[in-house]
């Protein structure tokens, strides 16, 4: 009983920390096409709309760089 709570436990954080990364996706492949060339003004539009839920973190991604 034990070895199977602890593999359910070991399947839920995984699951968990897939969900998490699936959500953050866009904005890692936003971030990654963004260092390959800071001048793509698409891809600052595309950053902005992802963080339209967070104003300051609009702000930061313009005023850092």
């Amino acid at each position: 009983m034990e070895a199977d709570e602890a593999d359910d436990e070991v399947i839920e954080l995984r699951l968990a920390r897939l969900e998490n990364l699936m959500e953050r996706r866009p904005l890692l492949l936003n971030s990654v096409l963004l260092r390959q060339n800071p001048h793509n003004v698409n891809e600052w539009i595309k950053r902005v709309d992802l963080l339209k839920e967070k104003p300051k973190e609009v702000l930061h991604c313009f005023i850092d760089n």
